[in-house]
């Protein structure tokens, strides 16, 4: 009886189409909490691979979560750490403080 119910279900059009998941159900999605200042809380990524123009070929872009105020700053790929950090202080820590919280999608 088993290997008719397989067959018959495998051949099935409409069993095909609501056939049940069969991993775990993913968690409860919590949302990030909205900042009460500007700049207090900011998100960044990259933008890499651009065609390179005036010898700068990825940007580097930050948006403060509460008003959307988007800086965006021309780098190159081979940005190391230290790098990194200069950019940041020099753009961001500089003229609008260090900000409490950094969101990021690490790349994934």
């Amino acid at each position: 009886m088993k290997n008719d119910i397989v067959w018959y279900c495998s051949s099935c059009d409409v069993c095909q189409k609501m056939k049940s998941s069969n991993f775990n159900k993913f968690g409860l999605l919590i949302p990030n909490p909205i900042p009460s200042r500007p700049y207090q809380s900011i998100s960044m990524d990259f933008i890499v691979n651009l065609p390179w123009s005036e010898g700068y070929n990825a940007i580097y872009v930050v948006v403060d979560r509460l008003t959307k105020y988007t800086s965006f700053i021309p780098v190159t790929m081979g940005l190391d750490t230290e790098g990194f950090a200069l950019l940041f202080v020099k753009h961001i820590t500089c003229k609008f403080s260090l900000p409490e919280s950094i969101i990021t999608d690490r790349d994934l």
